[in-house]
């Protein structure tokens, strides 16, 4: 719906701002992005894709590239205009098919970790990138001190 989708949104920007753009480790995505002598094109997957604001940005940064967004809820197609960026709703079973992997804030709809760290690595191809991204639960006031648990008449 557009609630989640804006929330998603603002969570995407909210990130992005707090490491400093799409990504971090830049020589390790460069490298393992940088156009093909072969003509083959470079593939990214997104697990977790959300409202697909990752994707689509790292479709226009890197237009050579291929990028995948899988989610389990339906992404708004007609974000998705771009000729190099798709979503998928499946569970793809993708053997060395990509150059990287992404996936931010999906630890706590995935109930086997474990498994879906076997499924990245057999799905990055040699030499690939995994980038994961985690918050900390909790909320924190203007001076980054912790807020306690507050019940909903508190201010």
């Amino acid at each position: 719906d557009l609630a989640e989708s804006a929330r998603l949104d603002l969570q995407h920007e909210i990130l992005k701002s707090a490491i400093g753009g799409l990504y971090l480790a830049r020589e390790a995505v460069h490298r393992a992005l940088s156009p093909r002598d072969d003509g083959t094109a470079p593939r990214v997957l997104d697990i977790g894709a959300g409202s697909g604001k990752w994707a689509i940005e790292m479709a226009k940064e890197f237009p050579h590239a291929e990028v995948v967004g899988l989610d389990l809820a339906p992404v708004n197609p007609s974000s998705f205009i771009l000729g190099n960026c798709e979503t998928c709703l499946d569970d793809p079973s993708y053997e060395s098919a990509f150059d990287m992997i992404h996936a931010r804030i999906i630890a706590a709809d995935v109930f086997d970790y474990r498994g879906l760290i076997q499924h990245i690595w057999k799905a990055l191809r040699p030499g690939g990138v995994f980038l994961a991204v985690e918050g900390r639960p909790g909320s924190f006031n203007e001076n980054r001190q912790q807020l306690g648990d507050q019940d909903e008449d508190d201010p």
